[in-house]
């Protein structure tokens, strides 16, 4: 299973402080749990356009985690045509305005905070 994570660059402080989980750096403390299970996690800041590796990576992705700071907007259009596999889009925090939820609704894909 491919779970991407759209996560802030925490940079200096997040190497510093293991606790700042919701960065690129720490990769929500998951990394390792999911490796272990055999999935595929891709963490990345970059979420803006079509060349983003976001929306590059949404198409095999199962799984869309995500954060209230740094939100990885998925619009109708994107749930419609571009997440074919998308089944779960989590926020790491509280609100999913981010989210359009009558389209996640009609594919059925869960969304939860």
């Amino acid at each position: 299973m491919k779970v991407l994570a759209v996560l802030y660059d925490g940079g200096k402080a997040a190497q510093e402080e293991p606790r700042l989980l919701g960065t690129t750096e720490n990769k929500l403390g998951i990394a390792e749990w999911l490796k272990e299970r055999g999935h595929e996690l891709i963490v990345t800041s970059d979420k803006e356009g079509p060349d983003s590796v976001f929306q590059k990576e949404l198409p095999e992705a199962e799984v869309l985690i995500t954060t209230p700071f740094h939100p990885g907007y998925l619009t109708a259009d994107l749930i419609k045509n571009k997440a074919p596999k998308l089944k779960l889009c989590i926020t790491a925090g509280v609100g999913s305005d981010h989210v359009d939820l009558n389209a996640a609704n009609e594919k059925k894909i869960t969304v939860a905070e």
